[in-house]
């Protein structure tokens, strides 16, 4: 079996074939299929609106290439709250996690039943076979790719969380090396010393993993360049990330009006 093998930036030899089991492994281990989304969020986020904003429409462009994994593997959507960057960021997750099913047969015959009716002298015997699909079970999506979302607050409370049982460093770990990975509101928590650390190691870690094909979109109410200066400078590399300013009003004043 021929091997691909690439020269990394830093001048080691990287395997394509490891590197792709590595993340397949990350997945498994952190059990994203169940976990990528945290209770509360509202699942039915999709890429269906059509927003009028040039700001707006630019980053649904934007977000939908960066599902796709057709852009940068870093994808950073700022502006004030209320702009649509957690819709983007949701939807992305569902876009990633659920893929429309385009199974068109053979079928799985699920079950039947018969209806009998007399004719004159004749009896008929009318059978109907149910059928659903084997790929998506009828719900007209498959499983696709795993991602994992949380905004930073909670990322921050279930690692911090672990510190009591020493799994916090294996949590951080996780997310740092999870294939795909989404936090939403990068930089509006009250920083201490601990929550500056843990952020700025799991930010330079998704750049350093970026150049394997791990993705990470995060959204973030600050302006990039007034984060914290490594992070900054990390978000800024436009050789592994795209930092789109969502210029719209607040959605929520404007359905007020």
């Amino acid at each position: 079996v021929e091997r691909m093998t690439a020269r990394s930036s830093n001048g080691h030899d990287v395997d394509f074939h490891d590197r792709q089991a590595n993340i397949a492994k990350a997945d498994q281990d952190f059990g994203i299929v169940e976990r990528y989304i945290e209770p509360g969020i509202p699942f039915e986020a999709s890429f269906d609106l059509k927003p009028t904003d040039p700001s707006v429409a630019a980053a649904q462009n934007a977000t939908m290439r960066w599902a796709a994994r057709q852009s940068e593997p870093i994808l950073i959507l700022a502006g004030f709250p209320g702009v649509g960057k957690t819709h983007l960021a949701i939807a992305a997750a569902n876009a990633i996690a659920h893929v429309p099913c385009d199974h068109v047969g053979p079928w799985q015959e699920t079950g039947s039943t018969s209806k009998r009716t007399r004719d004159g002298d004749s009896d008929h015997v009318e059978m109907t076979v149910d059928y659903i699909c084997p790929r998506c079970n009828g719900s007209g999506y498959e499983e696709g790719r795993p991602v994992v979302y949380r905004t930073e607050a909670a990322l921050l409370a279930e690692i911090k969380g672990a510190i009591s049982t020493n799994e916090n460093d294996d949590l951080l770990n996780a997310f740092g090396t999870c294939s795909t990975l989404i936090i939403d509101d990068l930089g509006t928590e009250a920083k201490s010393d601990w929550t500056a650390a843990v952020m700025d190691n799991l930010v330079n870690q998704r750049w350093q993993m970026a150049e394997g094909g791990h993705r990470t979109l995060f959204t973030t109410n600050v302006k990039p360049g007034d984060l914290p200066p490594r992070m900054a400078s990390r978000l800024g590399d436009r050789t592994r990330a795209r930092q789109i300013e969502i210029k719209a009003p607040d959605y929520r004043q404007r359905s007020k009006q």
